[in-house]
This record gives structure tokens, C-alpha cells and sequence, in this order.
């Protein structure tokens, strides 16, 4: 066996900037999102230490991504994640959290069919902006869409 050393990835700041876009592109792609990261932000996670490494950088990313409201996500807010991420319990930790970041929760029986077609027709089609005025992710929206039985009308 040949012991091998990956160094710390507080002894790699170089590679944060690449890590932490990739952990963006995976975790925007994988939950349909299209959040992004403002430079101070990216320079913010270069100066951390990831006492976690390369698991806690990625969990921070993707936390941020799903559970914002934001398209860009500032050093404050990456901040702000951050220090949540590491009370325990989990859950309680959420109640620290910026409220504006957080979304409630919405039953499915959360919107009439005339009011997702009243919302979609307002905003021209566009899925994405309708489900954000409903407070809904576009994933619910579209589900929520299915369930009624409705086609998506053209724009």
C-alpha cells in the first residue's frame, strides 16, 4: 500500500474557485435552479479554512442553492449559511436562518388550477416567474400543473 497525502483545502485556496463553481453548475442543475455567485462572494470562499474540506464546500454550495429565493448569492449570504450549517441540531438552526431565504412550506391543495393559469398568463408563460409570485419552486409549480391536467399554453 502506498500511503498518499491530499493536503488540506485550506493549503489548496486555488482550487476553491473551481470546486465551488462546479458544486454551483451540480447542485443548479440537479434541483433546477439558476442561482449564481457574486465575485465577492467566490473571493469569500477562498478565504475560509473548510475545516470540512472539500464535503463542507459543497454542502455550503448546494444548501445555498436550494434553499435561497435570490439569483445571486452574496459573501453575506454565503456567510449567513455558513455559520447555520454548523448549530446542531439541523433543524432548530433553521429558525436562524434570513427569513427572506427561506420559503413555507405550501400543501399541494396550496393553489387553484385557474390560479396557476391566472399567474402563468401574467407572466407570459413563463414558468419560473409564475411559481417565484406563487411562492413556489418551479418544480412544484409544474407539479402542481400535471396534477390539474393542464398543458403548459404557448406564451
Amino acid at each position: 500500500m502506498v500511503p498518499l497525502r491530499l493536503p488540506a483545502l485550506r493549503e489548496r485556496r486555488q482550487d476553491i474557485r473551481a470546486l465551488a463553481l462546479h458544486f454551483l453548475n451540480r447542485a443548479n442543475q440537479d434541483h433546477q435552479r439558476n442561482v449564481h455567485l457574486a465575485p465577492q462572494a467566490l473571493q469569500w470562499l477562498e478565504e475560509q479554512d473548510w475545516p470540512g474540506n472539500i464535503r463542507e464546500l459543497g454542502n455550503l454550495i448546494e444548501r445555498a442553492v436550494l434553499l435561497t429565493d435570490a439569483t445571486h448569492l452574496s459573501a453575506d449570504a454565503l456567510a449567513a449559511w455558513a455559520e447555520s450549517e454548523t448549530l446542531t441540531p439541523p433543524v432548530p438552526g433553521l429558525g436562524s436562518l434570513p427569513q427572506a431565504e427561506l420559503r413555507d412550506y405550501r400543501s399541494i391543495d396550496s393553489h387553484s388550477a385557474e390560479e396557476l393559469r391566472e399567474v402563468l398568463r401574467r407572466h407570459h408563460g413563463n414558468q419560473s416567474r409564475a411559481a417565484r409570485a406563487l411562492g413556489l419552486t418551479p418544480r412544484q409549480f409544474a407539479y402542481r400543473w400535471r396534477r390539474y391536467g393542464s398543458t403548459i399554453p404557448d406564451a
